[in-house]
């Protein structure tokens, strides 16, 4: 068995069968703990690319699956519903688990075992109010150890590749040059991506006066959840876009705004989606800086 954490879409799941009870009752002394099965798929820029399969065999862990959903649900009502109501007088466990899943719309963080045929075994449900406390921690850490010069702004979500909100750590440093550097990181689907930007406000570009921000190499995408993910790798990953972010930062000042091609840039302030938003920024780097990005000699 192979121990993970995995996020799942709410919405996305589907229950493809529910028992209230994992064995056969044949007494009263029977333990009440179900069998439930979901069926989840990850999705790679709007394609399918894995379909997983969830087995819940605790009741325990099912009442903090419906929980996480419904804050209201108290255990009590949840163990009346399913053990001493007659099936004939309510739904079916299937329709119930199902009925809560739609409810949802934020993604829902699981421990699970993975075993060899590739199916998880749910061990419990993240409690995270829609910022897990492993993203809190890990931000911590990242901050103490790769970015102690850096100040870790507070929460904020942007839309991953398929338009879900995801939590975002942002960590920003002021320069000499009155410039800003921000670095910001998110984690989904087992996957991190890293991304660093130049940002100065009030720059004067032919378009007007306005805040540009501009990223010096691609988003860096790493596999695995970011808490995961082995601290050399990710202080490596984070090190490239800041090396290249504080290398460059001179380049922004005021008078190396002035070209004409760059004001055919696009406000990324508006964007919403992380991808694309990182994307824009790299290519108003592309347009306006790649040819003079070679570091400031002394």
């Amino acid at each position: 068995m192979k121990r993970t954490y995995v996020e799942i879409e709410p919405q996305e799941t589907k229950v493809l069968s529910a028992y209230e009870y994992g064995k056969v009752p044949v007494s009263s002394n029977t333990p009440m703990h179900p069998l439930v099965q979901l069926s989840y798929d990850f999705w790679e820029l709007g394609y399918r690319t894995k379909t997983n399969t969830v087995v819940i065999k605790d009741r325990y862990v099912l009442f903090n699956l419906l929980k996480n959903i419904d804050d209201s649900l108290a255990y009590s009502e949840m163990m009346s519903t399913l053990y001493y109501s007659h099936p004939s007088e309510r739904p079916s466990l299937s329709e119930i688990i199902q009925g809560y899943l739609n409810l949802r719309s934020t993604p829902m963080g699981l421990w699970v075992d993975e075993d060899e045929d590739g199916v998880m075994h749910a061990l419990s449900v993240e409690n995270e109010g829609h910022m897990s406390r492993y993203h809190e921690t890990t931000k911590e850490f990242i901050g103490a150890q790769f970015l102690c010069d850096y100040t870790i702004e507070a929460n904020r979500t942007m839309k991953d590749k398929n338009g879900l909100r995801r939590p975002v750590m942002r960590f920003i440093k002021n320069t000499p040059t009155c410039n800003k550097i921000r670095i910001e990181i998110m984690s989904y689907n087992n996957n991190t991506y890293v991304s660093g930007a130049l940002v100065r406000s009030g720059v004067i570009t032919y378009t007007g006066t306005r805040g540009v921000a501009v990223q010096p190499v691609p988003e860096i995408k790493i596999s695995g959840y970011a808490h995961l993910i082995p601290a050399e790798k990710l202080g490596e990953e984070i090190a490239k876009v800041r090396k290249a972010c504080e290398e460059h930062d001179y380049l922004l000042m005021e008078a190396k705004w002035r070209y004409p091609k760059y004001a055919r840039g696009r406000n990324t302030n508006r964007l919403e989606n992380f991808h694309e938003r990182n994307k824009a920024e790299n290519e108003a780097w592309n347009i306006s800086f790649r040819e003079t990005s070679s570091p400031q000699k002394e």
